[in-house]
């Protein structure tokens, strides 16, 4: 074995992940679902409008839709709750740059998970950028918010699945938020070191 935890940690200067590909291969899962729910990093096209150029806005595009998904609402909310119509300008100012922000990460995510080879091959441990930690960081906390609301999380608490039977899929769904939460952690705690 190799002697070291799995999950993130530092080998002195370098951020390290060890995961066995077949850990990898849920966060590729992940990344995949969540890019599904986020849409793909695109390029838009820029608006022939020398101001709406210099601001980054297109007055032709209307403003997104507020997503019915409630995971989606839960990465993308409103910033007005009573307030449509501020909440509608929030959103068309915001929310493709923080699509693209988190299509990106997710991207990279899948990227690096490739990394970790097939199932059945040994635990490998890969070196981290700080910026591949950051993108990790909150893909991650994406998938998080994302199962959580699936799951009816609004708050960790340990009696979270108690009254689940014994063959309901939350469970497996709950294990993996759980560990998605150490994941998070162990990420969190090397980057602050």
């Amino acid at each position: 074995m190799w002697g070291k935890n799995y999950g993130f940690w530092r080998d002195r200067e370098v951020m390290q992940l060890t995961l066995v590909p077949e850990e990898a291969g849920v966060l590729g899962g992940l990344a995949e679902a969540m890019l599904a729910l986020v849409g793909p990093a695109v390029e838009s096209q820029p608006s022939e409008d020398p101001f709406d150029q210099l601001v980054g806005l297109d007055d032709d595009v209307p403003p997104p839709e507020e997503p019915a998904d409630p995971a989606v609402h839960r990465l993308f909310p409103s910033a007005y709750a009573d307030d449509e119509e501020s909440s509608a300008d929030f959103r068309r100012f915001t929310e493709p740059g923080l699509r693209q922000l988190k299509a990106s990460r997710i991207t990279k995510v899948k990227q690096l998970m490739a990394e970790f080879g097939a199932p059945g091959a040994d635990a490998k441990t890969v070196d981290i950028s700080d910026q591949e930690g950051r993108d990790l960081l909150g893909a991650i906390n994406d998938m998080r918010l994302v199962l959580g609301s699936r799951l009816d999380i609004t708050e960790d608490h340990e009696d979270t699945g108690v009254d689940w039977d014994a063959d309901d899929p939350r469970r497996h769904q709950y294990d993996v938020y759980q560990w998605l939460t150490w994941l998070q952690s162990t990420l969190l705690e090397v980057i602050v070191e």
